[in-house]
């Protein structure tokens, strides 16, 4: 049986295949940002290939499968991900830009704060509040949420 771990880069897709005695095979593929999973899949046949077998044929000797991606961190580092509203509990939407907690120098005012991943104005407040041990506080409105929607 083989285990297979799988990591798609922005440019490579990276697979490798280890078998029960520990022999190593190692495949790239050209990434496919449009479709990851065209990416994957011929990988995965030249891995296959590596190994002197069909996919079908490997994937059915696989045991495990580990799939990874820096896609979406390189989204969010790019800032080049979809633009995104948040609901949140009234009251609460400048959580994101409190963040007093996690600033490096806790006690320097002067340290700007990080451009927020959802602007404000797209922070909209809906009514509940879910206390501590998770039951609700305030039952959340409907009508709330429609109107931020």
């Amino acid at each position: 049986m083989f285990r297979i771990g799988i990591d798609v880069g922005g440019t490579f897709t990276d697979l490798v295949a280890i078998d029960e005695a520990g022999r190593v095979a190692l495949t790239k593929a050209a990434s496919t940002p449009d479709d990851p999973s065209r990416g994957i899949i011929e990988g995965l046949g030249l891995l296959a290939g590596e190994l002197g077998r069909d996919l079908a044929t490997l994937l059915a000797e696989t045991d495990r499968l580990v799939h990874g991606t820096t896609v979406a961190t390189n989204a969010l580092i790019e800032r080049t991900g979809a633009r995104v509203g948040l609901l949140t509990t009234g009251g609460h939407r400048d959580v994101l830009e409190m963040r007093e907690g996690l600033k490096e120098d806790r006690y320097n005012l002067r340290m700007p704060p990080p451009v927020p991943l959802v602007p404000r104005a797209l922070r909209i407040g809906i009514r509940e509040r879910i206390r501590f041990d998770g039951t609700a506080a305030v039952p959340l409105s409907r009508a709330s949420v429609e109107a931020g929607i």
